[in-house]
């Protein structure tokens, strides 16, 4: 009921867009941005600021087509048209919101230092601003898709002394936690990596808990060697040049591989994408 109720709305706003007026032609994009239709939302924002260059909700229009191109997979216009917004209106509420925004979009993108330098403006800017507290949030999320974590830290402890009763006081007590479990997560040794896996193929692999891999490059060594053995003993020279060629290959192999283990082991890339997926994109 509740759908078809929504359809009848949209159809009367689209068959009366000819004659609507601007507050009409602005709800209008707004039922469309909220229903998630966000090409409809930027055909009827386009055509009230084409209308109403000097209209009572020309500033708003363009937050708003900010927000539905970005929504609608178009980062660059929805961020021109943010940075835009708040250049030619910073003092108004508008505007603000249009920074914080630009900044939140920057951060659920995926660009955490263009993120943290939208949002620290923010705060200078807007130091009592309406989004100060979502501000701070934010930026405790992007110090923490960063290798600043100390940062991260000291943002979160900055909320915490700042909104002791916040709203965000549970969410950023899981990050902290995830942000410490990253810092003292113990490391592995390419050395010990290397040289092992030099000695016994497989150990590097074993060694950074890919065991699969593991067994794989121990057992394939293995049956190559045994393979070379077993030529040598038939005196069949092609057999032990053959599979001497393709040991010496899987050999080189085990130690790249168990030294790329490290890296990926000791790298933050499952740490970024646990906190990527917690970063909201609702503003």
């Amino acid at each position: 009921m509740r759908i078809i109720f929504t359809a009848l709305i949209i159809n009367f706003l689209i068959t009366n867009a000819l004659f609507a007026g601007e507050k009409d032609l602005i709800n209008s994009a707004r039922v469309f941005f909220n229903n998630g239709e966000y090409y409809n939302a930027v055909t009827d924002l386009l055509r009230y600021r084409y209308l109403y260059p000097k209209g009572e909700y020309y500033p708003y229009s363009m937050l708003l087509l900010g927000k539905s191109y970005f929504k609608g997979n178009n980062y660059a216009l929805g961020t021109d048209y943010l940075s835009s917004c708040y250049t030619a209106f910073p003092g108004s509420e508008i505007g603000e919101e249009a920074l914080f925004t630009l900044g939140s979009m920057r951060l659920a993108a995926g660009s955490p230092y263009y993120a943290l330098r939208t949002l620290q403006k923010y705060q200078y800017v807007y130091q009592n601003g309406r989004f100060r507290e979502e501000a701070v949030l934010k930026i405790s999320y992007a110090y923490a898709l960063t290798p600043n974590l100390f940062s991260a830290l000291k943002s979160i402890r900055d909320y915490k002394k700042r909104f002791p009763n916040g709203k965000y006081i549970k969410e950023l007590k899981a990050l902290e936690n995830d942000i410490l479990y990253e810092m003292n997560r113990p490391k592995k040794n390419p050395w010990i990596a290397g040289l092992g896996s030099a000695v016994l193929p497989g150990f590097g692999h074993f060694y950074t808990e890919n065991y699969k891999l593991g067994f794989l490059s121990f057992f394939t060594n293995a049956l190559l060697i045994y393979l070379i053995y077993d030529g040598y003993r038939k005196s069949n020279t092609m057999q032990m040049v053959v599979f001497s060629f393709a040991e010496f290959s899987f050999y080189q192999y085990s130690i790249y591989g168990a030294l790329n283990d490290v890296y990926l082991y000791n790298s933050r890339k499952d740490h970024y994408k646990k906190i990527r997926l917690r970063i909201g994109t609702e503003f």
